[in-house]
Order: structure tokens, then sequence, then C-alpha cells
């Protein structure tokens, strides 16, 4: 049941763009892998799922970077 559930997800991963939505799928396999034993992920899906999570945190860096840089621009057009 549960590589299901993780073959699904990690399906809908490989298409997903939302950064809020990869989030809650590696959430859900998260859930998955703390209820399972080690070795249930194989080397291909560890590297998938490796890679998806750097996605998500290369993604969060870069719109906290930006959001600074929108606030750097308003306090310098409120010194002018």
């Amino acid at each position: 049941m549960a590589r299901m559930f993780n073959n699904n997800i990690t399906s809908a991963m490989e298409k997903e763009t939302e950064t809020d939505v990869l989030i809650s799928q590696v959430s859900a396999v998260r859930e998955i892998l703390l209820e399972v034993d080690v070795g249930f992920l194989n080397q291909d899906e560890v590297n998938f799922l490796s890679e998806r999570s750097i996605t998500i945190i290369s993604k969060s860096l870069l719109r906290i970077k930006e959001l600074e840089e929108i606030k750097t621009e308003e306090v310098e057009d409120e010194d002018d």
C-alpha cells in the first residue's frame, strides 16, 4: 500500500510546478517514509526526491531574495 501511494505521489511530483503543492507532496512522502522500513526507496527514487527538494529550496531562496529587493526598492522610493 505504501509503495502504491509513494509511486502515485512521485509521479505527480514529476509534472508539478507549484512550489506549495510540491511541498505538500514531499511532506506526504516523508510521512510514508516514517512508517516503512529502511530500504523502502531505491536509488532512483532517492535521487529524484533529493533533486525535487533542492528545487523547492532554490525557488524559496530566490523568492526571498526577490522580496528583499522589492523591500529595498520601496525604501529607496520613500526616501526620494
